[in-house]
């Protein structure tokens, strides 16, 4: 182990802390440069025609399919229920309920 004096110590956090800084600012650029590119992406799509047109309908239609998938898979766990009760059950005599 190397032994430090109070220069050759504040030398060393120095470049330790200029290397941990370069790294946190490359990450810190790769995320801006995404997050850049994101925001040109969304701006393209939202100038396309069209995208725009029908986000009421567009809502609706989630809407609808939000209550339709809803009741399906209500139904389908009361047969899967009932299928299950019916299982325990087949088998059974009169005197074994």
């Amino acid at each position: 182990m190397t032994k430090f004096g109070q220069a050759e110590y504040s030398d060393f956090m120095a470049k330790v802390f200029a290397d941990k800084l370069d790294e946190i600012l490359e990450t810190a650029e790769k995320q801006n440069f995404n997050n850049k590119n994101t925001e040109d992406i969304y701006s393209q799509f939202r100038l396309q025609k069209g995208c725009s047109v029908g986000g009421i309908g567009m809502l609706v239609g989630f809407l609808i399919g939000l209550l339709v998938g809803g009741t399906g898979g209500v139904i389908t766990m009361c047969l899967c229920t009932a299928t299950g009760q019916a299982d325990k059950h087949e088998n059974c005599t009169g005197s074994d309920e």
